[in-house]
């Protein structure tokens, strides 16, 4: 089995990234697009919580992530 992606490159170990003193970071932004003309959604992930922001439409999506780690309900 190959440990190559399709477009050729590597995994690469993050472990020293992780283990570093370095400062880390408590959340995350992803952005999300089909159009790469137009954003499509937006997700804030700080540590107890996950919100996501449909642009385009009045609807997004809020978990608790403590109290609902599988993300079923939609608060």
């Amino acid at each position: 089995m190959s440990t190559s992606s399709r477009h050729g490159s590597r995994p690469r170990d993050c472990h020293p990234q992780q283990t570093s003193t370095a400062a880390v970071r408590n959340s995350v932004l992803v952005e999300c697009t089909d159009d790469p003309a137009a954003l499509r959604l937006k997700t804030i992930i700080p540590d107890t919580h996950k919100l996501t922001h449909d642009h385009g439409r009045d609807e997004g999506e809020f978990y608790d992530l403590i109290a609902d780690p599988g993300e079923v309900r939609n608060r």
